[in-house]
């Protein structure tokens, strides 16, 4: 029984050496982001630097004990008791955090649909963004909007990506679609070309406007904006500075935000955002403050 679990212990530390070490040589090579926060994707399975971390905080102590016990048998010297018992938990550890993800976090569907004859490195590459949940599963509230008292989510200044202050204030009187985002959240790049689209197709309609807001250094975002196609309206903020609102959001999160201040939809998660839906209540939410303003007139 005991060369049973010694012959297991010493293969789950050779696959967690084989897995870690070319999924970090794979990050550093070819992640995108900047320097401790990165994320790749390789086909469809996407992961970035702090679960990479996880998995090797939690894993790796059993690959390392093991290597410790395997070179004093080489040395044909008896294992310290107290190195041999370590080994033994960091192994049930590593056993216990492989199974909990394999049965519960596991992408099986996407790991088993996916070709894996492509080429190396054309596998590394940011996902499909068809693979994003469509707009239709959103639940936007029902227009007209009743009266409501509005926060004021204006009093803070957004930088562009030459350095020039953008108070938030001139967006008062907009329809605004309002993006938090970073360079290293792989699923915020995901949805950049859908936010695109719907970006390009309500450009010239009166009303709407479109805020991208990163928290990074905007010398940071500058670089990764120059590396792309992309045409949307990037902005940077202060992290001092972040609302309160913003603070704990995850990433990406979304706010569709009425002319004075009212916060009248939040998403948080990836979305195609280009379809019918989201345009028609962008539009019809700038039509009813056209409304209003005729009407006050």
């Amino acid at each position: 029984m005991r060369r049973i679990i010694s012959f297991y212990s010493t293969l789950l530390a050779v696959l967690i050496i084989m897995i870690l070490v070319p999924l970090w040589a794979l990050l550093l090579l070819y992640g995108k982001g900047d320097g401790f926060s990165r994320s790749l994707s390789i086909g469809e399975i996407w992961y970035d630097t702090k679960i990479l971390t996880v998995f090797t905080v939690v894993m790796a102590p059993a690959a390392v004990f093991a290597l410790c016990c395997v070179l004093w048998r080489l040395a044909k010297a008896a294992v310290p008791a107290g190195v041999s018992a370590i080994w033994g938990f960091c192994t049930f550890q590593a056993t216990l955090f492989l199974a909990l993800y394999l049965i519960f976090a596991a992408p099986w569907s996407t790991l088993l649909s996916m070709d894996w004859r492509g080429a190396w490195p054309d596998l590394i590459t940011f996902p499909d963004p068809v693979q994003l949940p469509s707009d239709e599963e959103l639940e936007y509230p029902a227009l007209p909007l009743a009266d409501e008292e509005p926060t004021d989510p204006y009093a803070y200044t957004l930088y562009d990506l030459d350095g020039n202050d953008v108070p938030m204030s001139q967006f008062k009187d907009k329809v605004l679609f309002f993006n938090l985002w970073t360079t290293w959240c792989g699923f915020c790049r995901l949805e950049f070309p859908h936010i695109e689209r719907l970006y390009e197709a309500l450009r010239e309609t009166p009303n709407i406007a479109f805020v991208l807001v990163s928290p990074e250094d905007p010398a940071v975002v500058r670089a990764w904006v120059d590396t792309q196609t992309l045409k949307l309206p990037f902005y940077t903020i202060r992290r001092e500075d972040i609302p309160d609102d913003f603070k704990r959001a995850s990433l990406p999160t979304t706010l569709i935000i009425a002319p004075g201040g009212r916060t009248v939809f939040r998403h948080a998660g990836a979305v195609r955002w280009n379809g019918l839906k989201t345009q028609q209540f962008l539009q019809g939410l700038a039509a009813q403050i056209a409304g209003n303003v005729e009407a006050a007139s």
